[in-house]
Parts: C-alpha cells; structure tokens; sequence
C-alpha cells in the first residue's frame, strides 16, 4: 500500500544531510502498516501486556537492534531496543505504552461505551490509508513509527555518538486500584499510570532526553497534567420500596452534588490553565443500590471524580479547593452527608519550551512538514503521559506524535478514538511521524554531550 506524501514541497531536504535522507529513505510505509497492525491483534489490556512486548522484542531483534525484554510482572513487562553509539554523545529514549484505553472485552468496557465498537477490538484492518483496532491511535501506531524509525537509522549505517533506545511499555493508561461500593478493583488489571515507565526508571533505563509517541496530530508538547482522583461517598438513609418516605435516598443527594462540581469545573479550569495545559474536571462513575433489585431507597452513593492538574499546582492544594465546593454545598443542604477519599495523587511535570529535545522536535516537524508547528491545543497535552514520569526523574521530556489529525478529524474534532466508531490512524500519519523521528534522533544522537549542553561549563 503506498502512502501519501508527507515531506515539505521540496521533500525538506534544505534542512536534511546525506544521513538523514538515507535514513528517510529507508522507511517503508508497507512495513510500519504492517508492525502496527500485528500490534494491534494482540490484545494487551492494562496488566496483560507480555505478549506484546516479547513480539516487538523479537522483531526488533530481526531488525538487527539490541533488544531485551524486562519482566515487571507475570503477564506484563516491557520491550527496549537499542542502537549503541561510541559513548560520546547523549543517551535519547522514544518512549510509548502497549496497553490501550479499553480493554476490547464487551462486559468490562459496557459501562463506558455501550455495545462495543467494531473498531475498539483488538482486530486490526485496513481501508482507503487508514488503519483501525484498538490501540491503533493509542498508541500502537506510535510505537510502530518509533521503532521503524530505528531501525531506518539502522539499515542507514549511520554511526551515532549517543546511544538511541526504543522503548514500549506496560501500564501507563490511567487506571490504579480502588474499593468500590460493589466489587473491589484490585491488582495488576488496574496498575496503570506510569507503572512500567517507573519501572524502567527504577532499573537503570535512563536517558538524557525521551520523547514521547503520545499522538498530537504532529503538535509539540513539552507539558502535561497531574491529577487527583476523589471518591465521594454519600450518605442517605435506606429504605424499602413502600416505606420510602422514611429513607433518604443517596442517589438524589449524590445527582445535586454532581451538579455542583460540574458546575465549579470551568472557574477551576480557566484559573489554573497552564500554558499548555487546560485542567479538566469530570464527574465519571456512580455507584449505588442493587440493580438486580430495585426496590429500596438507596442509603449510599459513591461518586467517582477526576480533577486535573496544570504543572506547579500540588495535589493537596486541589484537595481543599474540591473539598470547599463540597462543603458550600453542604451549607445549603446540612441533611447532606458524605465522606471524601483522594485515592490517587499523580503530579503535574513540564520541560522548559527551550530546552534541546523540545526545540529538536519543533527543528524535525519543520524539516519534515515545511513548517513550524503551532501551539499545541490544550486538548492535545492535557493527557496522561508517562513524559512526567521521565521529568520527574530529571529528564526533559517532549511529546510529538501521530494520530488526531486524519481525514475524519473534521467530523470527530481533534482525536481519533469515537465511542460510536473506536480507534483509527492514518497510514501517511505514521510516516510523517516516523520521519520525524529520524530526525530528531539524528540531530541528538550525532552530537556529543558539550554540544548539547550537558557537559558542565559547556554552552550550547
């Protein structure tokens, strides 16, 4: 299948030497679709990532890099490549995730997305440049390009300083474990958030610069939120069906509660807007009463609430303003009674715009694209992304990725992932990014460490 063009009107090849075009060159848009839908058909929910990561181990090995694969967990762990350069220049890490933001099975992704969709299964196909199945925007396609690019540097011969790792990894979709009112959710199915990138940090996977495959429809991002995650119990008094009047039911105190958090969100959002980071609020999951028997008044409710962050805000912080709303409300209704638990806390990272992995992506978009890519839209950084788990080891992370830009960006909006349709990504995206990732790759891995700053006393 051949893929649109998606080099500058001159290929940009101003801006690219001999290594680089090489390198581009090497890239074939048969083989990336290829890798990404084989990806794709192997399912990987958070916790089941293992046959993933052991299947891109193998094939980067094929591709001639060094490759490994890190066991985290049983059924989960991660895949790292490697290009070795001559221990003079720095160590660059791509960076992105196996498991995908449903899980493919019908009864556990019910409740959030009705019958599932066709293209949210773990089923891979191909029609008119696009690829579907989930995972495919997010964030297989990413992985694909990564490591295609790779292995392009490889076929090319080119000689680097620096060492360029490869990476895909467990457990980075939000999830993490919490008692519900009905079952619990416990262990490694819900051990999401950055859990095998810490992992890779913890063990000695280090670098001096990652970038992230998070799509952003060739945006740059150098900033992401934190979150805080709160479940809110609500207090009522049950009752049975023919006594209702002598009950409180929790479900109709929880509905106003709901409201009154939906209705703090955008005063929340606009004070805390970060400069690239808008932080959301969502009202998400309820529990109460039985279902198999709705015949008393429900006397508990719990509310499940995502309140994000913009970089330099503490989760304590988010804490007491959240608990304020709840207590004006309070105020209004002093029969309301409720309990509040924060059952996650994940902080806020940015990378300072200048930085050099940042302005390298913005130098590799240009070169590749013919232009400078604008501000990246809120919508399209203020994500999860396991960049914050690298920043808050020390190192500068920077986001630049496919996916949100397609053809059918125009009837969706921004993303690639419809509840009505599932997941998709262009064919031509996953080229330009793999492009981009060459060059970038090219730019700090062909350097030595006094070039790029990272010798002390040196300038870059």
């Amino acid at each position: 299948m051949a893929a649109r063009r998606t080099m500058s009107r001159s290929d940009g090849k101003g801006a690219l030497d001999g290594d680089a075009r090489k390198a581009l060159a090497a890239i074939n848009a048969e083989d990336l679709t290829a890798l990404t839908c084989a990806l794709i058909d192997i399912p990987s929910r958070t916790g089941e990532e293992e046959r993933c990561a052991r299947f891109l181990v193998e094939y980067m090995r094929t591709q001639g890099l060094e490759a490994t694969y890190q066991e985290v967990d049983v059924n989960r762990g991660n895949a790292i490549g490697a290009i070795r350069g001559t221990g003079a220049g720095a160590t660059l890490l791509f960076n992105g995730h196996f498991d995908t933001s449903f899980t493919g099975i019908e009864e556990e992704d019910y409740p959030v997305t009705g019958p599932l969709p066709r293209d949210l299964r773990p089923k891979a196909r191909v029609e008119d440049g696009i690829i579907y199945g989930l995972g495919a925007f997010n964030m297989k396609g990413g992985v694909a390009a990564s490591v295609v690019a790779a292995c392009a540097i490889r076929k090319a011969g080119i000689r680097l300083k620096g060492d360029l790792l490869v990476t895909g990894v467990c457990g980075e979709i939000e999830k993490t474990p919490v008692e519900g009112a009905m079952r619990s959710y416990r262990g490694r199915l819900y051990s999401g958030c950055g859990f095998g990138s810490e992992w890779l940090v913890k063990h000695g996977v280090v670098a001096d610069f990652v970038i992230n495959e998070e799509p952003t429809g060739g945006h740059v991002s150098w900033e992401n939120p934190g979150f805080c995650w709160f479940k809110v119990t609500v207090k009522g008094k049950h009752a049975y069906q023919s006594h209702k009047g002598a009950g409180v039911n929790a479900i109709l105190k929880a509905a106003r509660l709901a409201q009154a958090i939906e209705a703090w969100a955008p005063e929340y959002g606009e004070r805390h807007r970060g400069e690239l980071v808008y932080p959301n609020v969502i009202v998400s999951a309820i529990e109460s009463g039985y279902p198999y028997k709705p015949t008393f008044v429900p006397g508990l409710c719990n509310l499940y609430v995502d309140v994000r962050l913009s970089p330099g805000q503490l989760p304590l912080q988010a804490r007491r303003e959240f608990e304020a709303v709840l207590a004006a409300e309070k105020a209004k209704d002093p029969e309301l009674e409720y309990d509040v638990e924060m059952y996650l806390s994940y902080p806020a990272a940015r990378t300072e715009p200048d930085a050099y992995v940042v302005q390298s992506l913005f130098r590799a978009v240009e070169a590749v694209n013919g232009n400078r890519p604008g501000k990246c839209p809120p919508e399209l950084t203020s994500y999860l992304s396991d960049s914050n788990v690298f920043r808050r080891a020390g190192i500068p992370s920077a986001t630049c990725g496919p996916g949100a830009a397609t053809r059918r960006r125009q009837a969706f909006g921004y993303g690639a992932m419809s509840m009505r349709e599932g997941e998709y990504i262009a064919v031509d995206e996953l080229m330009t990014a793999a492009k981009i990732y060459v060059v970038a790759a090219l730019d700090i891995c062909r350097k030595d460490r006094r070039e790029l700053g990272l010798v002390p006393g040196a300038t870059r």
